[in-house]
């Protein structure tokens, strides 16, 4: 097995400089992700950072004059994300669209585990008063039976 090689600060920074200047101004988090992601795909690829800023994907993004810098961030770290994981992206979208298509109570958020690491989800909400309580509750028997994890997976994988 090769070891990759190691992409040069240099090249992260300059594709980083890039992205800015489509209008995305970055701040230290978003640098320390999207570059990490660019490091990755590019090891992943054996290219170099700026050449991934030239996919048509990417380009679109960064084009896009109907965006906002906050937006362009996010949709390029959806994308370079989903490039690198896209398993992960597949169960993620899986368990979004499982778990809206179950009409939870706006007040209850539902998550599973890092990479659905388990097949277990935790489960948070705050409510006012009785009544909101009550419809809360009466919401959360949706979930009994459902097996979002489960789901989410067999989607991730069945590609066909």
């Amino acid at each position: 097995m090769a070891i990759s090689p190691e992409i040069p600060v240099s090249e992260i920074d300059g594709a980083l400089a890039r992205v800015e200047r489509a209008g995305s101004r970055l701040n230290h988090n978003d640098r320390r992700i999207i570059g990490g992601l660019l490091a990755d795909v590019a090891r992943r690829d054996s290219v170099q950072p700026h050449e991934i800023l030239e996919w048509a994907e990417i380009r679109a993004i960064l084009n896009d004059k109907k965006r906002n810098g906050p937006q362009k961030t996010t949709v390029l770290k959806r994308l370079l994300r989903a490039s690198l994981l896209p398993t992960y992206t597949r169960a993620e979208q899986a368990f979004t669209a499982s778990l809206a298509a179950l009409s939870l109570h706006s007040k209850i958020k539902v998550e599973h585990t890092p990479y659905f690491e388990d097949m277990t989800v935790s489960v948070s909400f705050t409510y006012r008063g009785a009544d909101e309580l009550r419809a809360i509750l009466e919401s959360l028997e949706k979930l009994e039976g459902s097996e979002l994890i489960k789901d989410a997976l067999e989607a991730a994988t069945n590609t066909d």
